[in-house]
């Protein structure tokens, strides 16, 4: 399976080469058995790669020895919090996750469902920094799909009781507050959103139209 493994490539050679099977460093405490499977592949700090595996365990191996350096057995924390996940088994639209590596200010982050997540990657520690669920059902956002850029998170969503993800936003990482949106009114964001130029940005609909909108 090669969810449950990771692979490096040889510029050198053009091989791909197993690096690590993440299979032995997950536990279920239902089954008491061994699984697990590789949900993201964060990025690189320094010498290290961190990744997130089955649900909500991030770990992180040395590039060189394959060790493990550190780990996190679940970043959630809060019982009550994973009542409004679906970090499940699959990662489909409906299980947004996805980390964003910030090589520069030593942070990574996650904007999802109705949190905002940040991990120090000098420190190992995760805070939650921005909880939607306090916030009454109509205005409450639900985050699916990000960009990051700058010290910004370009992202789309969809807000009250509608799952539709219809807005585009800007969730800023200084003050974690959301300074930014745009309803779509027809239709549905089916894109990620796409910054290019350092000037734009792009979203696609469920009509196929496409948005273009300048950042400031």
């Amino acid at each position: 399976n090669s969810r449950s493994k990771l692979y490096k490539y040889n510029l050198v050679n053009n091989l791909y080469e197993e690096f690590v099977e993440v299979t032995k460093y997950y536990w279920t405490e239902e089954t008491e058995s061994k699984s697990g499977f590789i949900c993201q592949l964060i990025g690189q700090f320094n010498e290290e790669l961190i990744c997130q595996i089955s649900k909500y365990r991030l770990i992180c191996f040395d590039i060189r020895t394959k060790s493990v350096k550190w780990e996190i057995d679940d970043f959630v924390k809060d019982k009550e919090i994973t009542k409004y996940l679906a970090f499940g088994e699959s990662t489909t639209s409906r299980t947004p996750m996805n980390w964003h590596l910030s090589e520069s200010d030593g942070f990574a982050h996650l904007l999802s469902r109705h949190f905002y997540w940040r991990l120090n990657l000098r420190t190992k520690e995760v805070e939650i920094l921005a909880n939607y669920t306090n916030q009454s059902p109509l205005e409450r956002w639900n985050f699916t799909k990000t960009t990051l850029f700058n010290n910004k998170i370009i992202f789309v969503a969809s807000k009250g009781f509608t799952s539709t993800p219809n807005y585009l936003g800007v969730f800023d990482l200084d003050i974690c507050e959301v300074i930014w949106e745009k309803k779509i009114e027809n239709g549905s964001i089916v894109s990620k959103p796409n910054v290019f130029g350092k000037e734009y940005v792009t979203i696609v609909d469920s009509n196929k139209n496409m948005y273009i909108f300048k950042l400031n």
